[in-house]
């Protein structure tokens, strides 16, 4: 089950959206009692609200195509655990032990696969340096 916004979160959303509304009906009474000076302020008020409205990203970026996979492919447990033991807890390149990475040799958009034969521990200097171009695993 996914979550949505808390109550509290989607409110302050939509303050600037309440005051607008707020301002326009205090336009119309205003405006109604005969105070047109003061309904003029509050149609400024109002309008000023609604442009200082934050524009969500959802609706930034509703008719972006994203080039970003939505979901990564998981490696699976037993292949991690196995590369892990396998390459000492270390980058194969530089023999470091922190930030380190499980790195596809032939990545997955190039038909690599999550197998301990297509993956190695890389730290993460050793994976900017290496970046994305393609060995076989026998390189490694």
């Amino acid at each position: 089950m996914t979550e949505g916004p808390t109550r509290g979160a989607s409110a302050l959303k939509s303050i600037p959206t309440i005051i607008a509304a707020g301002a326009l009906i205090t336009v119309l009474i205003l405006w109604l009692t005969g105070r047109q000076e003061a309904a003029v302020i509050a149609l400024f008020v109002g309008l000023l609200a609604l442009v200082f409205t934050p524009v969500s990203s959802t609706a930034r970026n509703r008719n972006r195509r994203s080039t970003v996979p939505l979901r990564r492919h998981s490696i699976p447990l037993s292949v991690t655990n196995h590369v892990w033991r396998r390459d000492s807890g270390r980058c194969v390149e530089c023999g470091a032990q922190g930030r380190l990475e499980f790195h596809h040799i032939v990545p997955l958009a190039e038909g690599g696969e999550s197998t301990a034969s297509n993956i190695q521990l890389l730290c993460a200097d050793c994976v900017r340096k290496k970046g994305d171009s393609p060995q076989t695993p026998s390189e490694s």
